[in-house]
């Protein structure tokens, strides 16, 4: 998993969605991860699939 920092991670926690350049970061309720997908994926067919888990917010989420 990728190396994100605590003020980023409360971010997407917040707006649930941020873009990047380079990524869309969201917050997958369903498997208790951040996730993120290549910005030119959106709105293809690979962004139903090719989302790439960075964080698991399972110990996260009971402090917050």
């Amino acid at each position: 998993m990728a190396n994100i920092t605590k003020k980023f991670i409360e971010k997407v926690l917040h707006d649930r969605i941020v873009d990047t350049k380079q990524y869309r970061y969201r917050v997958n309720e369903s498997t208790g991860c951040i996730e993120k997908i290549p910005i030119e994926y959106l709105d293809t067919t690979k962004a139903q699939e090719e989302w790439e888990q960075v964080e698991d917010l399972s110990n996260l989420l009971t402090l917050h």
